[in-house]
Protein backbone atom coordinates (compact mmCIF):
# COMPACT_ATOMS: atom_id res chain seq x y z
CA UNK A 1 0.00 0.00 0.00
CA UNK A 2 3.05 2.21 0.45
CA UNK A 3 3.99 2.25 -3.20
CA UNK A 4 0.33 3.07 -3.93
CA UNK A 5 0.27 5.76 -1.82
CA UNK A 6 3.36 7.67 -3.43
CA UNK A 7 0.91 8.01 -5.98
CA UNK A 8 -2.02 9.36 -5.13
CA UNK A 9 -3.87 9.16 -1.02
CA UNK A 10 -5.02 6.28 -0.07
CA UNK A 11 -8.23 7.25 1.15
CA UNK A 12 -9.57 7.84 -1.81
CA UNK A 13 -9.95 4.15 -2.11
CA UNK A 14 -12.57 4.61 1.09
CA UNK A 15 -14.56 6.98 -1.89
CA UNK A 16 -14.39 4.60 -4.47
CA UNK A 17 -15.91 1.69 -1.86
CA UNK A 18 -18.75 4.16 -0.29
CA UNK A 19 -19.76 4.64 -4.13
CA UNK A 20 -19.53 0.40 -4.76
CA UNK A 21 -21.56 0.53 -1.24
CA UNK A 22 -24.06 3.20 -2.30
CA UNK A 23 -25.03 0.97 -5.84
CA UNK A 24 -25.42 -2.31 -3.74
CA UNK A 25 -27.89 -0.32 -1.17
CA UNK A 26 -29.89 1.93 -3.04
CA UNK A 27 -31.26 -0.97 -4.74
CA UNK A 28 -31.73 -2.57 -2.10
CA UNK A 29 -33.26 -0.41 -0.01
CA UNK A 30 -35.69 0.10 -2.30
CA UNK A 31 -35.69 -3.83 -3.78
CA UNK A 32 -39.62 -4.58 -1.93
CA UNK A 33 -40.72 -1.16 -3.71
CA UNK A 34 -39.64 -2.09 -6.94
CA UNK A 35 -42.49 -3.37 -9.79
CA UNK A 36 -42.52 -6.99 -11.26
CA UNK A 37 -41.18 -5.34 -14.71
CA UNK A 38 -37.79 -3.03 -14.34
CA UNK A 39 -35.57 -1.09 -16.47
CA UNK A 40 -32.44 -2.90 -17.55
CA UNK A 41 -31.28 -0.93 -20.40
CA UNK A 42 -31.07 2.45 -21.74
CA UNK A 43 -31.04 4.37 -24.75
CA UNK A 44 -28.20 7.66 -25.49
CA UNK A 45 -31.43 9.58 -24.35
CA UNK A 46 -31.38 7.74 -21.12
CA UNK A 47 -35.04 6.66 -21.89
CA UNK A 48 -35.32 3.06 -20.78
CA UNK A 49 -35.37 0.57 -24.18
CA UNK A 50 -35.32 -2.47 -21.80
CA UNK A 51 -37.21 -4.01 -19.09
CA UNK A 52 -37.06 -7.49 -17.56
CA UNK A 53 -38.21 -8.84 -14.43
CA UNK A 54 -37.40 -7.96 -11.05
CA UNK A 55 -34.51 -10.33 -10.02
CA UNK A 56 -30.90 -10.36 -7.88
CA UNK A 57 -29.50 -10.22 -10.81
CA UNK A 58 -31.22 -7.88 -12.78
CA UNK A 59 -31.03 -5.27 -9.96
CA UNK A 60 -27.38 -6.22 -8.96
CA UNK A 61 -25.65 -7.20 -12.01
CA UNK A 62 -24.51 -3.94 -13.04
CA UNK A 63 -23.24 -3.39 -9.13
CA UNK A 64 -21.44 -7.22 -9.53
CA UNK A 65 -19.57 -5.91 -12.66
CA UNK A 66 -18.06 -3.05 -11.02
CA UNK A 67 -17.21 -5.05 -7.58
CA UNK A 68 -15.65 -7.01 -10.39
CA UNK A 69 -14.02 -4.52 -12.13
CA UNK A 70 -12.51 -2.82 -9.11
CA UNK A 71 -11.06 -5.73 -7.73
CA UNK A 72 -9.41 -6.35 -10.75
CA UNK A 73 -7.93 -3.13 -11.11
CA UNK A 74 -6.90 -2.54 -7.83
CA UNK A 75 -5.32 -5.93 -8.14
CA UNK A 76 -3.83 -4.53 -11.21
CA UNK A 77 -2.08 -1.44 -9.57
CA UNK A 78 -0.91 -3.17 -6.72
CA UNK A 79 0.88 -5.88 -8.99
CA UNK A 80 2.17 -2.78 -10.91
CA UNK A 81 3.35 -0.47 -7.94
CA UNK A 82 5.35 -3.49 -6.66
CA UNK A 83 7.07 -4.96 -9.61
CA UNK A 84 10.43 -4.62 -8.94
CA UNK A 85 10.99 -4.17 -12.62
CA UNK A 86 8.40 -2.07 -14.48
CA UNK A 87 9.95 -3.02 -18.01
CA UNK A 88 8.34 -6.24 -17.63
CA UNK A 89 4.59 -4.65 -17.65
CA UNK A 90 5.48 -2.15 -20.24
CA UNK A 91 4.31 -2.95 -23.89
CA UNK A 92 7.25 -1.57 -25.92
CA UNK A 93 9.70 -2.82 -28.25
CA UNK A 94 12.62 -4.47 -25.93
CA UNK A 95 15.27 -1.97 -27.49
CA UNK A 96 13.17 1.05 -26.77
CA UNK A 97 12.94 0.03 -23.28
CA UNK A 98 16.23 -0.58 -22.70
CA UNK A 99 16.84 2.62 -23.30
CA UNK A 100 14.87 4.18 -20.95
CA UNK A 101 16.06 5.74 -17.66
CA UNK A 102 14.73 4.58 -14.32
CA UNK A 103 13.29 7.86 -14.10
CA UNK A 104 11.07 7.39 -17.06
CA UNK A 105 10.12 3.89 -15.99
CA UNK A 106 9.16 5.66 -12.66
CA UNK A 107 7.32 8.09 -14.27
CA UNK A 108 5.23 5.30 -16.56
CA UNK A 109 4.38 3.37 -13.39
CA UNK A 110 3.31 6.29 -11.06
CA UNK A 111 1.23 7.66 -14.38
CA UNK A 112 -0.48 4.21 -14.93
CA UNK A 113 -1.67 4.10 -11.27
CA UNK A 114 -2.88 7.41 -11.28
CA UNK A 115 -4.30 6.46 -14.46
CA UNK A 116 -6.54 3.21 -13.36
CA UNK A 117 -7.25 5.02 -10.25
CA UNK A 118 -8.99 7.54 -12.08
CA UNK A 119 -10.92 4.88 -14.12
CA UNK A 120 -12.01 3.13 -11.14
CA UNK A 121 -13.37 6.13 -9.55
CA UNK A 122 -15.48 7.25 -12.80
CA UNK A 123 -16.81 3.87 -12.86
CA UNK A 124 -17.82 3.43 -9.22
CA UNK A 125 -19.35 7.27 -9.46
CA UNK A 126 -21.29 5.95 -12.64
CA UNK A 127 -22.35 3.18 -11.39
CA UNK A 128 -23.78 4.80 -8.34
CA UNK A 129 -25.57 7.39 -10.44
CA UNK A 130 -26.93 4.58 -12.45
CA UNK A 131 -28.32 2.60 -9.33
CA UNK A 132 -29.71 5.51 -8.10
CA UNK A 133 -31.42 6.58 -11.32
CA UNK A 134 -32.36 3.16 -12.43
CA UNK A 135 -34.11 2.60 -9.11
CA UNK A 136 -36.08 5.88 -9.32
CA UNK A 137 -37.13 5.09 -13.16
CA UNK A 138 -38.27 1.83 -11.98
CA UNK A 139 -40.12 3.40 -8.81
CA UNK A 140 -41.66 5.89 -11.16
CA UNK A 141 -39.99 8.79 -9.98
CA UNK A 142 -38.23 9.41 -12.85
CA UNK A 143 -39.07 8.87 -17.02
CA UNK A 144 -35.16 8.06 -17.36
CA UNK A 145 -31.78 8.53 -16.92
CA UNK A 146 -30.73 12.43 -17.00
CA UNK A 147 -28.00 12.65 -20.19
CA UNK A 148 -26.25 15.03 -18.93
CA UNK A 149 -25.00 12.85 -16.33
CA UNK A 150 -24.70 9.68 -18.36
CA UNK A 151 -22.81 11.81 -21.12
CA UNK A 152 -20.60 13.39 -18.71
CA UNK A 153 -19.58 10.37 -17.26
CA UNK A 154 -18.95 8.81 -21.00
CA UNK A 155 -17.08 12.00 -21.55
CA UNK A 156 -14.86 11.62 -18.32
CA UNK A 157 -14.21 8.22 -18.90
CA UNK A 158 -13.09 8.74 -22.52
CA UNK A 159 -11.01 12.19 -21.63
CA UNK A 160 -9.40 10.86 -19.16
CA UNK A 161 -8.57 7.42 -21.27
CA UNK A 162 -7.12 9.71 -23.81
CA UNK A 163 -5.27 12.17 -21.66
CA UNK A 164 -3.46 9.13 -19.99
CA UNK A 165 -2.95 7.20 -22.75
CA UNK A 166 -0.93 10.54 -24.35
CA UNK A 167 0.75 10.90 -21.25
CA UNK A 168 2.39 7.77 -21.20
CA UNK A 169 3.26 7.79 -24.81
CA UNK A 170 5.20 11.21 -24.15
CA UNK A 171 6.72 9.48 -21.20
CA UNK A 172 8.02 6.39 -22.99
CA UNK A 173 9.79 8.76 -25.53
Amino acid sequence: WQKLAEHYPLWWEWVVLILIVFSFWYPAAHYAELPAQIPTHFGPSGAPDAWSPKSPVSVYLAPLILAGTYILMTALNVWFALAPDPRKLINLPKKRLEKMTPQQLESIRGETIKGLFVLKFLLAAMSADLSYESTRVALGLRNGLNPVWLWSFFGAIMLSSLYFTVRLLKLSK
